[in-house]
Protein backbone atom coordinates (compact mmCIF):
# COMPACT_ATOMS: atom_id res chain seq x y z
CA UNK A 1 0.00 0.00 0.00
CA UNK A 2 1.35 3.44 -0.94
CA UNK A 3 1.11 5.90 1.98
CA UNK A 4 2.88 8.89 0.39
CA UNK A 5 2.72 9.72 -3.28
CA UNK A 6 3.78 12.88 -5.09
CA UNK A 7 3.76 13.55 -8.78
CA UNK A 8 5.60 16.51 -10.32
CA UNK A 9 5.36 18.37 -6.99
CA UNK A 10 6.38 22.04 -7.18
CA UNK A 11 6.58 24.95 -4.78
CA UNK A 12 7.77 28.46 -5.53
CA UNK A 13 7.76 31.68 -3.54
CA UNK A 14 7.57 35.30 -4.67
CA UNK A 15 10.23 37.35 -2.92
CA UNK A 16 10.34 41.16 -3.05
CA UNK A 17 13.27 42.64 -4.99
CA UNK A 18 14.84 45.24 -2.75
CA UNK A 19 17.41 47.78 -3.77
CA UNK A 20 19.32 50.02 -1.37
CA UNK A 21 18.31 53.63 -0.90
CA UNK A 22 15.33 55.71 0.11
CA UNK A 23 14.04 56.35 -3.43
CA UNK A 24 14.10 52.62 -4.18
CA UNK A 25 12.10 51.97 -1.00
CA UNK A 26 9.41 54.41 -2.12
CA UNK A 27 9.32 52.85 -5.61
CA UNK A 28 8.86 49.41 -4.05
CA UNK A 29 5.72 50.64 -2.24
CA UNK A 30 4.01 51.86 -5.43
CA UNK A 31 5.47 49.45 -8.01
CA UNK A 32 6.66 46.34 -6.19
CA UNK A 33 8.99 43.99 -8.03
CA UNK A 34 9.30 40.35 -7.16
CA UNK A 35 11.65 37.48 -7.92
CA UNK A 36 10.40 33.89 -8.03
CA UNK A 37 12.35 31.41 -5.93
CA UNK A 38 11.78 27.75 -6.81
CA UNK A 39 12.04 25.62 -3.67
CA UNK A 40 10.80 22.25 -5.00
CA UNK A 41 10.85 21.43 -8.69
CA UNK A 42 9.13 18.35 -10.10
CA UNK A 43 9.43 15.91 -7.19
CA UNK A 44 7.83 12.52 -7.83
CA UNK A 45 8.04 9.73 -5.27
CA UNK A 46 6.14 6.84 -3.73
CA UNK A 47 6.59 5.54 -0.20
CA UNK A 48 5.00 2.23 0.75
CA UNK A 49 3.64 1.27 4.14
CA UNK A 50 6.47 0.30 6.51
CA UNK A 51 9.17 2.23 4.62
CA UNK A 52 11.14 5.05 6.21
CA UNK A 53 11.87 8.22 4.24
CA UNK A 54 14.65 10.67 5.03
CA UNK A 55 15.67 13.87 3.25
CA UNK A 56 19.35 14.78 3.05
CA UNK A 57 20.71 17.80 1.21
CA UNK A 58 22.39 21.16 1.42
CA UNK A 59 20.72 24.22 2.90
CA UNK A 60 18.10 25.63 0.56
CA UNK A 61 17.52 22.39 -1.36
CA UNK A 62 13.80 22.14 -0.47
CA UNK A 63 13.82 19.53 2.30
CA UNK A 64 11.71 21.46 4.81
CA UNK A 65 9.42 22.82 2.11
CA UNK A 66 8.72 19.27 0.93
CA UNK A 67 7.98 18.05 4.46
CA UNK A 68 5.66 21.03 5.01
CA UNK A 69 3.74 20.13 1.85
CA UNK A 70 3.53 16.47 2.95
CA UNK A 71 2.11 17.53 6.33
CA UNK A 72 -0.31 20.11 4.90
CA UNK A 73 1.38 23.21 6.31
CA UNK A 74 2.08 24.51 2.77
CA UNK A 75 0.06 24.23 -0.41
CA UNK A 76 1.95 23.02 -3.47
CA UNK A 77 2.29 25.48 -6.36
CA UNK A 78 1.83 22.59 -8.79
CA UNK A 79 1.65 18.84 -9.02
CA UNK A 80 -0.13 16.49 -6.67
CA UNK A 81 0.52 15.13 -3.20
CA UNK A 82 -1.37 12.36 -1.42
CA UNK A 83 -0.70 11.13 2.10
CA UNK A 84 -2.82 8.16 3.17
CA UNK A 85 -4.93 8.72 0.02
CA UNK A 86 -5.81 12.27 1.10
CA UNK A 87 -4.64 15.74 0.14
CA UNK A 88 -2.76 16.76 3.31
CA UNK A 89 -3.53 20.48 2.96
CA UNK A 90 -7.28 19.73 2.83
CA UNK A 91 -7.17 17.36 5.83
CA UNK A 92 -4.32 18.82 7.84
CA UNK A 93 -5.46 17.97 11.36
CA UNK A 94 -6.47 14.41 10.44
CA UNK A 95 -3.22 13.81 8.54
CA UNK A 96 -1.16 15.16 11.45
CA UNK A 97 -2.62 12.57 13.82
CA UNK A 98 -1.67 9.71 11.49
CA UNK A 99 1.94 10.52 10.58
CA UNK A 100 5.13 11.34 12.45
CA UNK A 101 7.70 13.96 11.48
CA UNK A 102 11.04 14.60 13.15
CA UNK A 103 12.73 17.87 12.26
CA UNK A 104 15.50 20.14 13.44
CA UNK A 105 18.19 17.67 14.48
CA UNK A 106 21.48 19.09 13.27
CA UNK A 107 25.09 18.74 14.29
CA UNK A 108 24.98 22.21 15.87
CA UNK A 109 21.97 21.27 18.00
CA UNK A 110 23.66 18.08 19.22
CA UNK A 111 26.60 20.02 20.75
CA UNK A 112 24.41 21.99 23.18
Amino acid sequence: MTVIETENLNRSFKLPQREPGFVSSIKQVFAPRFKTKIAVDGLSLKVASGETLGFIGVNGSGKSTTVKMLTGILYPSGGTVHVLNKHPYQNRSKTATQIGVVSGLTHQNQRR
